[in-house]
């Protein structure tokens, strides 16, 4: 398989592990699937951070820690993480009261109630699931290159 394919395939791989990782972890706290739950934001691990970590890991392997995109790849996978934690943080608090508003208003807005969906509020990342990101993207692609190429042969 060529190096390029074979490269932008692992963090999709990653996804994978990591979005069966969150169902399997639903089924141990809740006791059941929430299969909703592959296609949201927010939970652990972050799906944020595994695919930046995923990235940069592949470059620091492959260019090496004093590459220019090596540090590309870091800052952006710094300014992600950030983004995971506060940006969506105050976006899911800005949900919440929105939310909150237009139900203590449903009186008023009575014809059209039911058609206004509620916004999400869970969209963010707290720091132990964005570190958790962080880890599982790195180790999984450290182990998908050294170990998977063996397997194709």
């Amino acid at each position: 398989m060529d190096i390029v394919i074979y490269d932008f395939m692992i963090p999709f791989s990653v996804a994978i592990i990591i979005q069966v990782t969150k169902l399997v972890i639903d089924l141990l706290t809740l006791r059941r699937l929430k299969w909703h739950h592959i296609f949201t934001a927010g939970g652990f691990p972050s799906v944020h951070a595994w695919l930046t970590a995923s990235v940069a890991t592949l470059v620091f392997l492959r260019e090496g820690p004093d590459s220019t995109l090596f540090a590309v790849t870091v800052a952006l996978m710094l300014l992600i993480a950030y983004d995971a934690m506060n940006v969506r943080y105050e976006a899911g608090r800005h949900a919440h009261y929105l939310n909150h508003i237009t139900f203590e208003l449903k009186d008023v807005l009575w014809e059209k109630w039911d058609k206004w969906p509620a916004l999400k509020e869970r969209i963010w990342h707290t720091p132990i699931e964005v570190f958790g990101g962080l880890v599982i993207g790195c180790v999984l692609t450290i182990l998908f290159v050294r170990y998977v190429p063996i397997w194709l042969g």
